[in-house]
């Protein structure tokens, strides 16, 4: 379950973070630390000198490449290497979206059978080889909200509240506005803006309960423009295990298309056909 939840992380991270236009960083940056800029709130003064949420969220739509652009594609496919420190593991990680909530992704690790993880629109379940596994509670809800082909973009609907809370002077080598939101799932989440750029650097969020709640990041780096839409070609996700030890995933994509004709079916299992007689999902990869 633990491996499900940092892959559900890193697969909601590469659609909320999906579409967007930016600079690569340079050779010498130093990693973002995973640790909470934003526990205060501002001041009123602070919060004066502050560029709005939304403000902050238009210019990311208008840097991406707009909405009408995103809106024209079917669908999305990234393909690259997931690599993990300190344990040294590779893998290889390929993902497709489908517009307008579907989501599939494979991983594939020399000596294990194939992990998939599906989102059909409605319900989400895991294989392992050959067995599948419902995804049910807060990581299904994550998993939907990953599965939105829009993303970031698709704030107004993804949102119930957003709140400029500070503006921090170094993550990832640039200073970034932090931006609180609270999705319509009730799930919270911090966003980052390039203070400069405009660009959106990274995503920020915790799970778990109690002891065993931890805090995950993601930052990406290296973009690429694919049918009108510049995306980011590498993501890095941290957890925040204890306060001096970060474990680090990333992922390196050799190719992103869209509008591909290679989608894998959506055809529900039927161990989970009997399961969810009152959901009925669709066949096909749209």
């Amino acid at each position: 379950m633990a491996r499900t939840r940092h892959v559900l992380f890193l697969v909601t991270i590469l659609a909320t973070i999906g579409p967007w236009a930016g600079r690569a960083m340079a050779q010498g940056d130093q990693p973002a630390q995973p640790e909470n800029p934003v526990a205060v709130e501002p001041t009123v003064e602070q919060a004066a000198n502050l560029p709005s949420a939304e403000s902050l969220f238009e210019r990311y739509v208008q840097e991406a490449g707009g909405l009408e652009a995103m809106r024209k594609l079917k669908n999305r496919k990234q393909e690259g290497i997931m690599t993990t420190q300190p344990v040294r593991t590779k893998s290889f990680f390929t993902v497709w979206f489908v517009n307008p909530n579907k989501l599939f992704a494979r991983i594939e690790r020399p000596g294990e059978p194939i992990t998939e993880i599906v989102y059909d629109g409605q319900i989400g379940w895991r294989r392992f080889g050959n067995d599948y596994i419902p995804i049910t509670g807060d990581d299904l809800v994550r998993l939907k909200e990953g599965a939105d082909f829009l993303g970031e973009a698709n704030y107004k609907q993804r949102y119930t509240s957003l709140k400029t809370v500070q503006k921090i002077p170094d993550f990832g080598g640039t200073p970034v506005y932090a931006v609180r939101v609270k999705s319509v799932n009730d799930k919270a989440y911090m966003v980052f803006f390039d203070a400069d750029t405009g660009i959106l650097r990274g995503v920020e969020t915790t799970v778990g309960e109690g002891n065993r709640r931890r805090l995950l990041q993601a930052e990406v780096r290296d973009f690429k423009r694919v049918g009108g839409v510049l995306y980011p070609m590498t993501t890095i996700r941290r957890t925040l295990v204890t306060k001096d030890q970060i474990t680090e995933e990333r992922v390196a994509f050799d190719t992103i298309e869209v509008n591909v004709d290679d989608v894998p079916s959506f055809e529900r299992p039927a161990s989970l056909v009997e399961t969810n007689e009152n959901a009925p999902g669709e066949s096909g990869g749209g």
